[in-house]
């Protein structure tokens, strides 16, 4: 049902991580679960997650594409793509 309200194609092990928590917080890091939130720039990003300080680890939406990838954007402005897998990008995000 979630998948299908955000209209979003979304890596396998994000929607796997749902069947476990909805949502926690690990190293300044929140993972919004079932409540991301979108962000609207050049393209579509919906964030999954979140440090206050830092930026966010969020999912691309294309025009002809449903799921481009993830992304990492920091509050100023440095973008990194990530790998299409959840957990090794959050592990990026969050240096752990």
């Amino acid at each position: 049902a979630f998948v299908r309200l955000w209209g979003f194609l979304l890596p396998e092990d994000y929607i796997a991580l749902l069947d476990e928590t909805n949502g926690f917080e690990l190293h300044g890091w929140r993972f919004y679960g079932t409540r991301p939130r979108m962000i609207v720039l050049e393209q579509n990003l919906l964030v999954l997650a979140e440090n206050p300080s830092e930026g966010v680890l969020a999912s691309v939406e294309g025009e002809s594409e449903n799921f481009l990838g993830l992304r990492y954007e920091s509050f100023e402005h440095e973008v990194r793509e990530l790998p299409g897998n959840f957990l090794d990008a959050f592990r990026e995000c969050a240096r752990i």
